[in-house]
């Protein structure tokens, strides 16, 4: 979690000190108050977004987070300075790192959720983070979303199986039709026993006159 935020000279922020809880933080005011400067604010110190504070600071702990190239165990305070002069400059607990490498390692410690990029808002995203948190909270849950995981499967199996057999009967009835169609037509000829055989020598006398006549 983010313990602290500090921010000095960004834009219509002289200096900003944040001490933050546990638990959900919500910041609200009235349009122009600066609430989406103070958002852009803290993406900017993960490299997010681009930099404007003269100096930044956030410092995190809690973290299972291990990054053997930066010295990072688990659980130890990570703090994340960015300061801006001629350029910005990016310190990653005292170490410099790069803003492409900070925002590759940020993704492991904050995630960024906006408008303009809906797709982690997906249900099967939300679920997925909702199975995750409640497997923390509750031992016995995976067992019991493994079983209902096996059993939703079987179910899709089974939907599967029935529209296959409901297309195979429309299938059929097509095939019903188009014999009763085929029966009906050949009943309008009204075929005589050895008539087929009779129109077929006929056939024969009609295909032989034609060759004398070449």
């Amino acid at each position: 979690m983010i313990n602290r935020i500090y921010l000095k000279e960004f834009l219509s922020f002289k200096e900003v000190d944040l001490e933050l809880d546990k638990g959900l933080i919500v910041f609200t005011g009235p349009s122009g108050a600066g609430k989406s400067v103070l958002m852009q604010s803290i993406l900017s110190l993960f490299a997010i977004t681009e930099c404007k504070a003269s100096l930044g600071e956030v410092t995190l702990s809690n973290l299972d987070i291990q990054e053997d190239s930066y010295g990072i165990d688990k659980g130890d305070e990570i703090t994340i300075k960015e300061i801006k002069k001629d350029k910005v400059r990016y310190f990653l607990n005292s170490q410099t790192i790069s803003k492409k490498n900070l925002n590759a390692f940020s993704k492991s410690l904050i995630k960024h959720l906006h408008l303009k990029d809906i797709s982690d808002f997906e249900s099967s995203k939300l679920i997925g983070f909702l199975d995750s948190l409640c497997s923390k909270e509750k031992k016995e849950f995976n067992e019991i979303k493994t079983s209902f995981d096996e059993n939703i499967q079987k179910l899709f199996n089974m939907e599967k199986e029935l529209q296959k057999i409901k297309e195979d009967e429309t299938k059929l009835e097509d095939l019903k039709e188009f014999a009763k169609f085929e029966v009906e037509k050949i009943a309008s000829v009204n075929p005589q026993v050895g008539e087929y055989e009779e129109l077929s020598e006929i056939k024969k006398d009609c295909q032989k006159k034609r060759k004398s006549k070449k």
